[in-house]
């Protein structure tokens, strides 16, 4: 009986984790088959790249944030740039002003320019900043060529300047020839230096915004700045730099030698792949107090400075966080007045003491104009202060000198009341001696 009882209990043991496998194996099956339905459904909706898509010379999606190449098609090829270099020229132009003051400089178009183009007339006169947007944003050779004389007298010394900015940057594919961007076959350039180019462009101020008007004020599909330009071929081929932002990150998306059409389908490829692979480490938060800068004629005379967006950093595979190092750069002097959200520093990331990217220091106050004391780097509510503190100080010193006079006065009076008391008693003793006839010998 003992046997035959051990014999069913043995039995019913063995069916039992028979059964607990099975099932144990159906879930894992099913699991499978969940995760991948799920990567099927779901990674079938992230943006990828086929290299068959991609109908560009050269292309790349580059993090203008970290500097990593997301994504590169012939990046480092040789190719002409087109109408990109006017990148590179509002750089130089910029670079070589003494103050921004200089945007109101007037240049007098010059028969050379005025055959480049027909927005302006030989003789006519134009700012140099309206020249600057001329150029950034309908393309302006005209524009172009007039800065480079303005900046540099002759367009063989500007060049010159703007291939030193390129080994400055260390673009190792580059070679400029002319600031217009008109053909020539020893100008060329490659979409990882053109993508580099356009983040330091864009830490401009003056160029960014250009580049964020060329972009349809920055509401066209995301981007907050595009330039685009064709060869000298027909229009037949297009160059494209395309910059957008999305949670702080800043991908730019270059494509050199395409069709009119790949332009825009390019770009969107290029950059919501370049969004959702590129690296994020987070290295400061949006709206961090970093800093702060002297107002020169301000309201208030130092102003704080936040960070505009996340900063982040890549760190290839084999490299260490430890590598990651920042540090601010403010502004030495602003004058005022000065709007809110104005660029008034960088906070710059740096990976083994390489630049790799930067985020925008902004203020998040306006400050007005002061007054006369706030050129001394006074502000209203100090001088306020200080003239109330002068006030309470003049207030004490009068009361002061009037409870001194007033108690000189008193003493005086005092004084003279006790001549008058003395003099009274002689004259009373005076008095009494006469009318008792009494003398002294």
């Amino acid at each position: 009986m003992r046997n035959s009882t051990h014999h069913f209990s043995t039995e019913y043991s063995q069916r039992i984790k028979e059964m607990v496998t099975t099932i144990a194996a159906i879930l894992i099956m099913l699991m499978l088959m969940v995760t991948i339905s799920f990567d099927a459904v779901f990674g079938a909706s992230k943006a990828d790249i086929k290299e068959s898509d991609i109908h560009s010379s050269g292309a790349v999606s580059f993090s203008g944030s970290t500097s990593q190449v997301v994504y590169g098609l012939h990046e480092d090829r040789k190719l002409p740039p087109g109408d990109l270099v006017k990148l590179m020229t509002a750089m130089v132009v910029i670079d070589n002003m003494h103050d921004d003051k200089e945007y109101n400089n007037i240049v007098t178009i010059s028969s050379k320019a005025d055959k480049l183009g027909d927005i302006y007339k030989k003789g006519q006169e134009v700012k140099v900043s309206d020249l600057l947007t001329a150029m950034l944003t309908r393309d302006s050779d005209e524009a172009a060529y007039a800065l480079s004389l303005y900046s540099a007298t002759k367009e063989e010394i500007f060049v010159s300047e703007m291939n030193s900015k390129a080994m400055e940057l260390e673009l190792m594919n580059t070679q400029f020839m002319n600031p217009t961007g008109k053909g020539d076959n020893n100008q060329y350039s490659s979409a990882y230096d053109i993508a580099v180019i356009a983040q330091y462009a864009m830490r401009y101020p003056f160029i960014s915004e250009a580049l964020r008007q060329g972009s349809g004020g920055g509401n066209i599909d995301g981007f907050e700045g595009a330039l685009t330009g064709t060869l000298n071929n027909a229009g037949k081929t297009y160059q494209s730099v395309m910059i957008s932002r999305r949670d702080g990150m800043q991908i730019i998306a270059v494509s050199l030698g395409t069709t009119k059409e790949g332009v825009s389908k390019e770009a969107s490829l290029l950059t919501d792949y370049g969004h959702e692979n590129a690296s994020k480490d987070v290295i400061v938060k949006a709206g961090k107090k970093v800093g702060s800068v002297m107002v020169k004629h301000g309201a208030k005379v130092r102003v704080s400075g936040y960070t505009k967006t996340k900063g982040y950093a890549y760190v290839p595979p084999e490299g260490s966080t430890s590598l990651v190092q920042t540090r601010v750069v403010m502004q030495d002097r602003l004058k005022a007045p000065i709007s809110k959200g104005t660029k008034i520093g960088e906070f710059r990331i740096y990976v083994a003491d390489e630049l790799k990217g930067t985020v925008d220091v902004v203020t998040n106050e306006d400050i007005n104009t002061g007054w006369f004391p706030s050129y001394i780097y006074i502000s209203n509510a100090a001088f306020v202060g200080i003239a109330a503190a002068a006030a309470a100080l003049l207030f004490l010193f009068i009361r002061g000198r009037i409870r001194r006079a007033k108690r000189r006065r008193i003493k005086e009076r005092q004084r003279q009341a006790r001549i008058r008391e003395l003099a009274m008693k002689q004259k009373a003793i005076e008095e009494d001696r006469a009318r008792r006839n009494w003398t002294y010998h």
